[in-house]
């Protein structure tokens, strides 16, 4: 299981996705915040990338969606077999601007 965040992306990668979900939204509830189900999905990487999965809900029964890809801090991150990101165009042309100056 792993946890990624970034100022106020959080990035869940887990084998049990469910189970990580409700401590994740423990621990939003204890800081007075919670989860917002129209910016969240869930994703599959790997070797069962196109497979049906059970659906995701929060604790107020609320339903995730599942995604082909997803956006985390300006990466694009694939649902296929082995993993795939690709940095996002906009950042690349700063990046690329920002060296060309130094």
């Amino acid at each position: 299981m792993s946890i990624l965040l970034y100022a106020d992306d959080i990035l869940l990668v887990a084998p049990s996705l469910q189970q990580l979900l409700h401590v994740c939204e423990q621990e939003l509830a204890r800081l007075d915040t919670s989860l917002n189900v129209k910016k969240s999905a869930c994703m599959h990487v790997g070797g069962r990338f196109n497979a049906k999965c059970a659906s995701t809900v929060t604790r107020e029964r609320r339903e995730l969606s599942w995604v082909n890809n997803i956006r985390y801090v300006g990466i694009y991150i694939e649902s296929v077999s082995s993993f795939k990101c690709s940095v996002d165009a906009a950042k690349r042309s700063l990046f690329c601007s920002f060296n060309a100056i130094l």
